[in-house]
């Protein structure tokens, strides 16, 4: 498994190498439903009322298929490897091997870059005013608003920081060497 991403009840979650997108409502045991399959490495993955969506990093897009079943589509494509993706209102946000954080609408259109020039951005989160987001190589943790402009360094000298979440007030984020520890920072 690659990516996980849950609302109660409902979990999605990529096997990338397989190329599938499964998802559960509860507790599915060895029977999950297939969301996707013969994917171009799905790795990213998030979820909202009505749709699941997830990165096809070789695929080079960002795609999607609706919870109550249907055909995936993409809602882009022709992004360099795309990793990371949250869905926030009406607006997809992404991060790509261009160093890019990237939006798009959920209902289509073109996309729109938020912030570029990042060493490797990795994951990401969001919520009503920012995107938040890691660089692993760099060890840094940045924010910029959902309408883009100036990005601002949270912390930095982190040793490879890697995953992260939000609460209402504070950013928390593992690094993955040395001592695995969690941190935090006021948004």
């Amino acid at each position: 498994v690659a990516r996980l991403a849950v609302d109660h009840p409902v979990s999605v979650w990529t096997m990338t190498s397989q190329g599938l997108v499964h998802a559960c409502n509860g507790t599915c045991g060895s029977a999950p439903t297939v969301v996707a399959t013969g994917e171009q490495e799905p790795y990213g993955v998030t979820l909202d009322a009505t749709r699941y969506y997830w990165t096809a990093r070789l695929g080079g897009a960002i795609r999607f298929a609706p919870r109550a079943g249907g055909t995936p589509s993409s809602l882009v494509e022709g992004e360099a490897q795309p990793s990371d993706v949250a869905v926030s209102g009406e607006d997809v946000f992404w991060t790509n091997a261009s160093g890019e954080i990237r939006t798009a609408r959920t209902a289509g259109g073109e996309a729109k870059t938020l912030f570029t020039d990042q060493a490797g951005p990795e994951r990401l989160v969001v919520d009503e005013g920012s995107v938040y987001w890691t660089n692993p190589s760099t060890g840094t943790l940045m924010k910029v608003s959902r309408s883009g402009g100036e990005a601002i360094v949270l912390a930095a000298g982190q040793p490879e920081a890697w995953d992260l979440a939000i609460d209402e007030t504070h950013v928390y984020w593992v690094n993955r060497v040395s001592t695995g520890s969690v941190s935090r920072v006021p948004k």
